[in-house]
């Protein structure tokens, strides 16, 4: 296929760059969501206890 046929070109290096300069900031965010959501799942608690129908489970 030829990109000319489709009216299309192929991007510099500079302009590749401009498109795709916002990662930093994904990565930025997904970080912190992920810690946000660690801080939430562990309560810090090492003597938690789970029982299920009067059965200790887990730990």
């Amino acid at each position: 296929m030829n990109l000319d046929n489709l009216n299309l070109v192929e991007l510099n290096a500079q302009e590749a760059k401009e498109i795709n300069g916002g990662s930093l900031l994904g990565l930025l965010i997904f970080a912190t969501i992920c810690i946000i959501a660690y801080c939430f799942a562990s309560d810090g608690n090492d003597r938690t206890e789970t029982y299920i129908d009067g059965v200790r489970v887990g730990n």
